[in-house]
This record gives structure tokens, C-alpha cells and sequence, in this order.
């Protein structure tokens, strides 16, 4: 599978499954390599549906597996991203040769099912981001995870003596105070008629491996409204060539620029939305899961999938995981750019163009962790 192929695949499953899930923030590329692992671990149906609704079509699993370990592989080498796959099965279903050999594609840790292990595992892959509460039950046969981790400093941070105290306002009209940082200078900017987009490039890592140019993409609709929003995000990711024609045409603009300082963790159930994305016989008992022996009638009770996002002076981070278990029967003229209601942001990199990370921020308050209290 080409590697162009692969990220058109992230991509268009990333925004399917956000539009799906009312464009909370997700981690799409950390899901897309869950559920591909859970493709994997299944096979007739199951698998089936799994692959098309990771919109890879006919594209055999092997050279999918493949081409996204190759690609991790290579952005990893910047040290922006770190990548860190589990798997944990019940003592008693052992794994099969074949499915281990397969996992070798996703450098994946296996062990024996161990509560306190796994929330170890997790807590180290996010860098202490998140700290979950991982809930293990003796039906469970299987559980896989895929965990990533970003750090981005900004090519020109922001100065924290020019932050100030302002207002963010809600969809529902109500205000908050945030933290507003500020900025003039020259920037990527569009403007169309619908919405106002700005990109803001992060500093590049090591120098002497070729690597991703990591940017975030922030779009504000015009229209203030929940709906307005939305709109303009559809428009934005409707396919692979719209997603390209926001920031492509992006052009140095003098720009007044005001983007507040958040932390925010999200805790989202994919299940009802990979559902209508036409997710289902892995979702029910059958013998479509090969992974273990003996083989018996297991299905797919959990699919959970955990954002923790922070913006300040100094850049970004994003930790994400998710969780699929199985279970059996057992100046003046500057351009004024100014975030003080509801926005989507991107976590993007602008030469291959896969989208690491986006969502819309209504919620401006900070969080120094995602945990089990934080929000669904």
C-alpha cells in the first residue's frame, strides 16, 4: 500500500468518524491503529467491515499494516511523536501463532490481562497525560491498545508576558474567562466567505532526518453558531482534495492574532458511532474471532477512546488512547484574527498532509491530566 494511499485512508476515516461522533476531538491515526489491529484479530464479516469503514476497500490488511507501521516509523524519527501498542489476553486463550506473527506489524507489547499493568502501560505511553481508570471484568478475552503521544513547541512561541485575562464565549451564548495570547506577525492564512483559517507551524525536530512539518490549522466560522461551525467543517473535510485546498492556498498575511490557553480531555464510546459507519457483526457473539484458542463465540464490547489536548505559550501535546476489548461468553490593515468563541483545531503535518489530531474546542477551562473524572 502507498504510503499517499494510507493517509488518504487516516484521513477520510478521521473526519467519517468525527463527523459520526459531532466533531468531538479524536486522535484519528491513534484509532485508525486500534481498529486495525481488531481487524486483525477477526476475521469473515468482522474483518470485513472493520477494513471498510477504515475506508481501505480492497487493500489487502498485511500491506495496510505495513505501510502505517512503515509511516509511524518515519515520524517518530523526529521526536515530535511516540507510538505504543498492548495487547493483553485472558491466561487461559492463548494467542495463536499466526495472529502473533501478524502483530509483529504493530510493535506490539503482549502480556497476560493485568489491570495494573495496563493502566502502567498507558500512563508511560501518554507521558502521565492520561491516567485511566482501566476496568477489567473475567469475560474479557481480549484488550487491545494504542496509545500516542505529540509535543510540538511552537517555531515562535508566543510571549507569555503579553497574555492576557479575556472572554471565550459558548454556542449557548454564555462567557467564560480564559487566557488569551497574542501575536503580530506574518501568517498562513485563507479567508473565504464562509470561515477564516490560520496556520501556526511548529518548530522542526532533528534536522538531519527528512520529517514531517507539524502545524496546527485553526478554522473560525463566521457564523457564530454551533450549526455555522459545523458547516464550515464539513466543508473543510468533506474529502482529501478539500482538506488540501484549506491550507494549500494559505498565503503570508500581517495579522493580530488571539488564541486562548487550553487543556482539555475527552472520553468518548466510538461504539454507536462506527455502528452507522456499518461496524456490526464484530459488535455481536460469533466465530469470527481467530485471534485466541480455543475459538469460541466472542465479540467486540468496548471500543473507548481518551484525548487529552493542551495549547499555550510554548506549543501543544496531544495524548490519546484506545481501547478495543474483546469478550466471550464467559497593526492597523493587520487582519484580525481573534478565538474568543468555540473553534476547530487541527494537528496536522503539511508535507504528507495525514491530520494527527482535531476537534472542536468549546471549553477553554485547564486540566493538568486526563483521568477517569474527565468528561464523555
Amino acid at each position: 500500500m502507498e504510503t499517499g494511499q494510507l493517509i488518504e485512508a487516516i484521513n477520510h476515516f478521521t473526519f467519517h468518524l468525527q463527523k459520526q461522533h459531532n466533531w468531538q476531538p479524536i486522535c484519528g491515526i491513534n484509532v485508525f491503529s486500534c481498529l486495525l489491529m481488531a481487524a486483525y484479530a477477526s476475521d469473515g464479516n468482522s474483518r470485513q467491515e472493520f477494513l471498510q469503514a477504515l475506508c481501505l476497500g480492497d487493500i489487502s490488511i498485511r500491506s495496510a499494516a505495513r505501510s502505517l507501521k512503515e509511516f509511524i516509523e518515519d515520524i517518530e524519527r523526529a521526536g515530535n511523536l511516540v507510538n505504543a501498542n498492548s495487547m493483553w489476553h485472558r491466561p487461559d486463550r492463548r494467542l495463536t501463532a499466526q495472529f502473533q506473527d501478524a502483530m509483529q506489524d504493530f510493535k506490539v507489547v503482549v502480556g497476560a490481562i493485568d489491570r495494573d499493568g495496563i493502566a502502567r502501560f498507558i500512563y508511560k505511553a501518554t507521558q502521565g497525560l492520561i491516567d485511566p481508570d482501566v476496568s477489567v471484568s473475567s469475560d474479557m478475552a481480549l484488550m487491545l491498545y494504542s496509545c500516542f503521544y505529540f509535543k510540538g513547541n511552537w517555531k515562535t512561541p508566543f510571549d507569555g508576558g503579553n497574555t492576557f485575562s479575556s472572554t471565550f464565549y459558548t454556542f449557548q451564548g454564555d462567557s467564560m474567562p480564559c487566557d488569551m495570547m497574542t501575536m503580530s506577525d506574518s501568517f498562513d492564512y485563507l479567508e473565504t466567505s464562509t470561515y477564516q483559517a490560520l496556520i501556526l507551524p511548529y518548530e522542526l525536530g532533528d534536522m538531519t532526518v527528512s520529517q514531517p512539518h507539524w502545524a496546527a490549522l485553526f478554522v473560525l466560522s463566521k457564523n457564530p453558531t454551533e450549526a455555522g461551525l459545523h458547516e464550515a467543517i464539513a466543508g473543510v473535510t468533506q474529502d482529501p482534495h478539500s482538506w488540501s485546498l484549506v491550507f494549500e492556498p494559505c498565503a503570508p498575511t500581517g495579522m493580530d492574532i488571539y488564541i486562548p490557553k487550553f487543556s482539555l480531555a475527552t472520553k468518548s464510546d466510538l461504539i454507536p458511532s462506527l455502528r452507522r459507519m456499518g461496524v456490526s457483526s464484530a459488535l455481536h457473539p460469533s466465530l469470527d474471532f481467530w485471534a485466541t484458542t480455543p475459538r469460541e463465540e466472542t465479540w467486540i464490547s468496548n471500543i473507548e477512546h481518551m484525548v487529552y489536548l493542551k495549547c499555550d505559550e510554548l506549543g501543544t501535546e496531544v495524548a490519546a488512547v484506545t481501547e478495543c476489548s474483546a469478550e466471550d461468553g464467559l497593526d492597523e490593515g493587520n487582519v484580525h484574527f481573534m478565538l474568543d468563541r468555540p473553534f476547530w483545531m487541527a494537528v496536522f503535518d503539511r508535507v504528507s498532509e495525514v491530520v494527527l489530531c482535531s476537534g472542536v474546542v468549546q471549553d477553554v477551562g485547564g486540566i493538568d491530566r486526563a483521568t477517569e473524572n474527565y468528561p464523555s
